[in-house]
Order: C-alpha cells, then sequence, then structure tokens
C-alpha cells in the first residue's frame, strides 16, 4: 500500500513546474518521504503566520490562497489546482506562511517535507538552484497578485 500511496505522489510531483528536470530518482524518493492528504470544501490547510514546514502539490481539486484582514473578511488572492505548487515559504526565512490555505473543492494534496527539499538540493545544488530561481517567480507572482486584490478591495 505504501508503494501505492508513493507511486500516486510520484505522479503527482512528476506534473509539478516547481520539480521540472528532476530525475525519476529524485521524484521518488521526494515521493516516498511525502503525505498524500484529502480535505474537504472549507477545510483549512495551514493559516497565516503559521510555521512553515512542508511544501504542497496539488493532485485534484483546487485550493484558495487568501489573506485574512482585520476585519475578519478574507481576500482571495489566488487559486491552485492540479500540477501546482503552494507553501513555498517554507523553503524561505522566516519560514512562516504568508496566507491561509482553504480547499475549495473536494481536493487531493502531496505534502512534502521542506527538510526533504533542501537534502535533495545540498546533493544536487544545480536543482536546488533552478527550484529556487521557480520559487522566485512565485514569490513575485503572490506579491503581484495580492497588491491587485488589495488595490480592487480598497476601491469598493
Amino acid at each position: 500500500m505504501a508503494d501505492l500511496m508513493a507511486g500516486f505522489a510520484a505522479d503527482t510531483l512528476r506534473r509539478c513546474d516547481l520539480l521540472r528536470g528532476f530525475s525519476d530518482e529524485l521524484i521518488l524518493e521526494l515521493a516516498t518521504r511525502s503525505t498524500e492528504r484529502f480535505c474537504d470544501p472549507g477545510e483549512t490547510i495551514f493559516e497565516i503566520g503559521a510555521p512553515a514546514t512542508s511544501v504542497y502539490a496539488v493532485e485534484s481539486g483546487r485550493i484558495n490562497l487568501v489573506l485574512p484582514l482585520p476585519d475578519g473578511h478574507e481576500i482571495n488572492v489566488r487559486d491552485v489546482g492540479p500540477g501546482e505548487v503552494f507553501g513555498w515559504m517554507a523553503l524561505v526565512e522566516p519560514r512562516r506562511f504568508s496566507g491561509t490555505a482553504r480547499c475549495a473543492h473536494e481536493s487531493a494534496i502531496v505534502e512534502m517535507p521542506a527538510s526533504d527539499l533542501e537534502a535533495v538540493f545540498v546533493r544536487n545544488p544545480a536543482k536546488g538552484y533552478s527550484v529556487m530561481q521557480r520559487v522566485a517567480t512565485m514569490v513575485a507572482a503572490w506579491l503581484g497578485d495580492t497588491q491587485a486584490q488589495l488595490i480592487a478591495a480598497l476601491a469598493d
């Protein structure tokens, strides 16, 4: 059964742009150390400010990445779906989530411990550099989306 679950996780990780160019051996190594999780609509995966120890890949469904506001409302900054990654904050200091992730639909996700990813980076610096370039792109997209959503909310 564990091999079957690792196989599902490996299929999901192979589809992730973040891990593009990783060998099947590295993907399988990460998959065997990952956990497949299922979540229901409205279920919170992590909350803003919580320690970030894992990176997540969407196998199926949709995840809302939201920014809670002081008045109790939330701004939906971005949605992620199959093949996309979220929780990249686990790879950069201060390793705290900068938003809240919530399942929009029944979803299956793969949770990869950041420490395992970083161990792969130490052994394969070129892969680590490539992944961190993609993380930088995700950070820029998150900031741009957040800015756009805040401007729209203030205009209302």
